[in-house]
């Protein structure tokens, strides 16, 4: 089943004709399985934009942070239980829409505070200083620019003491900011990125990885208007923005990928760190991309392996779920949101090679994807979020033990142990407008469709057949 190539199909259109695809097969074999997911239940209009396993009180249970563009402002959070389970604890109540959020020990006093990226039009950072037993203080808010949707900690700088790095979606630019080492930030510098290209380039996420080795991270960003992987090259005297590098994203069967989202990881095991974005196409299997690290930063090694026909790229994860060394790429869609799991085969010395994707899950919209030892059996477990759907998503890892579980084996259970159909989970609903020239490159392509997904929540709900006016003029 393919989508029409026509760049003026409307949007919904094209979607009616990803979900008129056939299903995918209940089992499948390989060495990577999980079981069927514990389907958590979030608020209506939550509208979660990320999932953070994270041990927060120290007890060595990860417990579940997790962010949401709701009208509401809240984040959700859970407390992680030796037996594995989850307790649902208070949601903090923001009153700002939040995309990201990272973890870090701001102050020194040895528990790990948190740090969201505020999606509002004068954005901000909001800093939770962590004060033991899951209690936290009021959020402090740091002015940033336009609508910020990621964050990253690391010390950027070289003098031992955690800073941020933000990108500003609304403002096509990164932002640094100075750590104090007591909990607080100072802004330092703030660079306007995606000159090289005469699309808007819509700065998505951003990571903090050391890509060249030399100690220090480097701030990595998808910008998803111009089909680009920027990176930001520290020095380490001072938190000043070089001019970014990078790459584009590659042509696949005539026709120029469109970038969403970052994940990194060791994918041929050489040392250093290589990258993955799931990439949109038009009328083609989705797929995913791979930029291998030469071993000083370099990218420009890309290969690509398909995910799916059905829905649209969106999200990935790079996690070792099989315990052989090589992390396995998971890549989650939407419209509909099957998450798809492609087992590592790349051989000692040889290219990155991957198996066939593989089904696991079919929801509506998977935002985001993460890895974390959930149950503490030594083996990484998958989590999700479905933004269409408010629901969080835990597979369990069973690799070694049977085959893949598949769509129709995933029951589910509940935070409180009671069976959850997949008919309890909520349907997304659809696009409603033709797509239109987002990034203003002169062209109306897959990019412009991932604009579209980037802007998932109150502000497009009018056009998705959700909220009010009055809500939609709310950010």
């Amino acid at each position: 089943m393919r989508l029409l190539s026509n760049p003026s199909t409307p949007l919904a259109a094209a979607c009616s004709i990803l979900l008129a695809g056939g299903g995918v097969a209940s089992t499948a074999r390989g060495q990577v399985a999980f079981d069927p997911p514990q389907t958590i239940p979030l608020p209506d209009g939550h509208l979660p934009t990320a999932i953070l396993p994270v041990d927060l009180d120290g007890d060595g249970v990860l417990d579940l942070v997790v962010p949401g563009r709701g009208l509401e402002g809240r984040v959700e959070r859970f407390r992680g239980l030796e037996d594995g389970t989850f307790e649902a604890l208070p949601a903090w109540e923001l009153e700002v829409p939040t995309d990201e959020v990272a973890p870090g020990d701001l102050d020194g006093d040895g528990d790990l505070d948190l740090v969201f990226a505020v999606r509002t039009a004068q954005g901000q950072l909001a800093i939770l200083e962590n004060l033991g037993g899951h209690e936290f203080a009021p959020a402090v808010m740091v002015r940033l620019e336009r609508e910020p949707r990621g964050v990253a900690l690391a010390d950027l700088d070289g003098d031992g003491v955690l800073d941020a790095v933000a990108v500003n979606y609304g403002s096509d630019s990164i932002s640094t900011l100075a750590g104090d080492g007591a909990g607080g930030f100072e802004p330092a510098d703030a660079r306007t990125i995606g000159r090289e290209s005469v699309a808007i380039c819509f700065p998505q996420e951003v990571a903090a990885v050391d890509l060249d080795l030399d100690g220090l991270a480097e701030a990595v960003i998808p910008a998803i208007g111009n089909g680009r992987v920027r990176v930001a090259d520290f020095s380490g005297a001072d938190l000043s923005i070089p001019p970014t590098r990078g790459t584009i994203s590659p042509w696949i069967v005539n026709q120029q990928s469109a970038i969403t989202t970052l994940a990194t990881g060791d994918l041929d095991a050489d040392g250093d760190v290589d990258l993955v974005t799931p990439v949109i196409l038009l009328g083609l299997p989705q797929r995913v991309v791979v930029y291998t690290n030469d071993g000083s930063g370099g990218l420009d090694d890309r290969s690509h392996f398909q995910t799916n026909f059905s829905g649209f790229s969106w999200c990935a994860t790079v996690t070792d779920f099989t315990g052989d060394g090589l992390p396995e790429i998971v890549a989650g869609m939407a419209i509909p949101g099957s998450i798809m799991v492609l087992e590592n085969r790349t051989e000692p010395e040889g290219p990155i090679d991957f198996a066939a994707a593989v089904p696991i899950h079919e929801g509506a919209f998977i935002r985001s994807l993460a890895s974390g030892d959930v149950d503490r059996d030594g083996r990484a477990d998958l989590l999700a979020v479905d933004i269409a759907s408010d629901v969080l998503l835990i597979f369990r890892n069973r690799s070694g033990e049977g085959g893949i579980a598949g769509i129709d084996d995933a029951a589910g259970v509940s935070a409180a142990g009671v069976g959850l159909g997949s008919d309890s989970l909520r349907a997304a609903p659809s696009p409603m407008r033709p797509l239109a020239d987002r990034n203003r490159d002169g062209r109306i392509d897959g990019r412009d469709l991932a604009i579209e997904l980037a802007e998932f929540g109150p502000r497009s709900a009018p056009r998705w057949g959700e909220a009010t006016d009055a809500e939609g003029d709310r950010r």
